[in-house]
């Protein structure tokens, strides 16, 4: 069962990769911290695609931006001879 939540948005925390890693060579001793980044999107389906919007915030108060898009072509058919008027 399809529910719609007007309104509402999806927010959560994820990995973003190696932050930084350095090696001190004079004790041979090791350190590397993890990235994370806060993402906040949101899907909106317009006809038979849906756009998905998503905001980045990174540790370094970097936000990033990005629309992706998917959804299934609609395609159809014309008998030979005939013209469509929403296309070639």
């Amino acid at each position: 069962e399809v529910q719609t939540i007007e309104n509402a948005v999806c927010m959560h925390e994820e990995d973003h990769g190696i932050l930084w890693k350095h090696t001190d060579w004079r004790t041979d001793h090791t350190a590397s911290r993890r990235s994370r980044r806060l993402v906040i999107s949101f899907v909106c389906t317009i006809a038979n695609y849906e756009y998905g919007f998503f905001y980045y915030l990174y540790m370094d108060g970097t936000i990033e931006f990005e629309v992706k898009l998917t959804g299934v072509l609609s395609t159809g058919a014309i008998a030979v001879g005939e013209t469509s008027e929403y296309g070639t």
